[in-house]
């Protein structure tokens, strides 16, 4: 009796589109093609959907940015904060996997060291640099410099991976920058009276930033968004459960209403936005879907205004305009792009 089992027909590779990617198909199983070439603008679906993504996911960071804000008022530290968010995340996101979809839970032994990378030395360090920033400047120029992150993604992009840096690209970065800094109310700050401590963890802020942007663009080759984030939560976790043991954490109670601020904001704070912001990075080159987060402090002070009372200026709502015009701009600039 011949085996099919070890036929060469048997074998052969299925090949099928999953989401956007080209996936081989042994048996029941798939994996994703990791020899495709890495330009994110092959890869599923049409552009616009990218921005999409990108654009939800900086309006879900703008409201749950106010939920912190009420956490923060309320005696929550930073750490608990950021704790909270990663282990939530983590939890509930890699739970869901198993439960819906067991087979995006699984990962290779040999990435986890690439996804202890991606969440201690990206997920973790934005959010602890970000803090640690406003802890000791004020929010607005924390804020500003973070934005910073669009300009160190197109440079390392235009020098390292060859992207092509185009007329609108710079128009809608410039624009998009100006509006932040406008947005954040950079003309009331007063840049000789900033501690420098806090500048240098803004700055790094902006660095981590760029570098789970780009580094996460390797891992969405191989991984859906989901896995690639919900592991890399758990990593980040043990950082902050060493550094913050159990028995510190559960020393301080906690209201109801609290904890349920803690689960709003690791799935429609974290998980959500973040999962809606690699899915932009499969889409689109990562200089494009930074630029177009940009958004994020807009929406954070119209939620704001609205729900808690704080002040926009004139020079405020221009910048927000300002950077709506770049988006707008960064979008017609792809399509006109990819005309030619």
């Amino acid at each position: 009796m011949i085996d099919y089992r070890h036929s060469e027909r048997y074998h052969r590779s299925l090949s099928v589109r999953h989401e956007g990617r080209e996936v081989v198909q042994r048996g029941n199983k798939r994996y994703a093609d990791v020899s495709e070439p890495g330009n994110p603008q092959d890869r599923g679906g049409a552009p616009i959907a990218g921005y999409l993504y990108a654009i939800a996911a900086a309006v879900l960071w703008g409201v749950g940015g106010t939920v912190a804000k009420h956490l923060f008022a309320n005696g929550v530290t930073a750490l608990v904060l950021t704790q909270m968010r990663q282990t939530l995340s983590f939890l509930l996101l890699v739970g869901f996997l198993f439960i819906a979809y067991r087979d995006l839970a699984r990962i290779s032994m040999r990435d986890v060291p690439y996804l202890a990378v991606m969440g201690i030395g990206g997920l973790a360090m934005v959010q602890i640099s970000y803090y640690s920033s406003i802890a000791k400047i004020q929010v607005a120029a924390a804020i500003l410099l973070q934005y910073m992150a669009p300009i160190f993604i197109l440079i390392y992009s235009a020098l390292f991976m060859k992207e092509r840096v185009t007329r609108g690209k710079l128009v809608s970065l410039v624009l998009a920058v100006a509006g932040c800094s406008l947005v954040a109310g950079i003309y009331r700050i007063d840049l000789l009276k900033l501690n420098l401590s806090g500048v240098a963890w803004g700055l790094m802020s902006a660095f981590f930033f760029s570098f789970y942007t780009l580094y996460g663009q390797a891992g969405l080759k191989k991984y859906n968004a989901m896995t690639l984030f919900g592991y890399s939560c758990g990593f980040g976790a043990i950082l902050w459960w060493i550094l913050n043991p159990p028995w510190a954490f559960f020393a301080v109670s906690y209201s109801s209403v609290t904890w349920l601020a803690f689960v709003y904001i690791a799935v429609f704070g974290t998980i959500l936005p973040f999962v809606l912001y690699f899915k932009g990075l499969e889409r689109m080159e990562a200089s494009r879907v930074s630029i177009t987060s940009t958004l994020e402090p807009v929406v954070a002070g119209v939620v704001a205004y609205v729900f808690i009372g704080e002040t926009m200026g004139f020079l405020q709502i221009f910048g927000g305009a300002l950077v709506l015009v770049a988006i707008v701009l960064l979008q017609q600039s792809h399509k006109r792009n990819q005309s030619v």
